[in-house]
């Protein structure tokens, strides 16, 4: 028989009160990784499943903030950490909180509709899986400091060579739009 000790009790305890507290807050009818994780299923991949699939279901699109804390309503925000540090006020649970980062996204290939990357480093590991995991006529939604745009823009355009890519700058941003065909 399983030993219980004081310590996982805490944490069984906890990770039921996230469960409670996202779901009063959230209540969109997507289970998350809180809940996932409060019965004993931790692999990312087994997460994001289910996170998809209830979007599939519900004929909603498939978005995915990478890095994301929960700017977009509705999207899948794939996050090391399951706590704010950027958006509003720090230490606020992250909704519809997908455990991973971009260099290892544990989401189906070609099931995303719409990929938010914003302020985060671009690096080829998170691009190649962002091109694996976005949906034939997805779109890619990428908003940097122009400086550190123009740096990786060429690479991009190299990239997605026979994709639509729009570019927009204003203020110091760049925003670049990249439409799957």
């Amino acid at each position: 028989m399983k030993e219980i000790t004081d310590k996982s009790i805490v944490i069984r305890l906890i990770l039921f009160i996230l469960t409670i507290y996202s779901s009063l807050l959230y209540a969109n009818g997507c289970e998350d990784a809180y809940g996932l994780i409060l019965k004993n299923q931790t692999d990312p991949s087994i997460i994001a499943g289910k996170m998809v699939d209830k979007r599939l279901l519900s004929e909603q699109d498939v978005i995915l903030d990478i890095g994301g804390e929960g700017r977009y309503q509705g999207a899948i925000n794939l996050n090391p950490n399951p706590l704010t540090t950027t958006t509003g006020e720090s230490g606020r649970f992250i909704p519809n909180w997908l455990p991973g980062s971009g260099g290892n996204i544990p989401i189906e290939s070609r099931v995303v509709d719409i990929v938010y990357l914003e302020n985060a480093p671009i690096q080829l590991k998170t691009m190649e899986e962002v091109l694996r995991i976005i949906s034939p006529r997805g779109q890619i939604h990428l908003s940097h400091p122009s400086d550190y745009a123009d740096q990786y823009l060429p690479a991009l355009k190299e990239m997605f060579f026979d994709h639509k890519i729009l570019v927009e700058s204003d203020s110091g941003i760049t925003k670049i739009y990249i439409l799957m065909r």
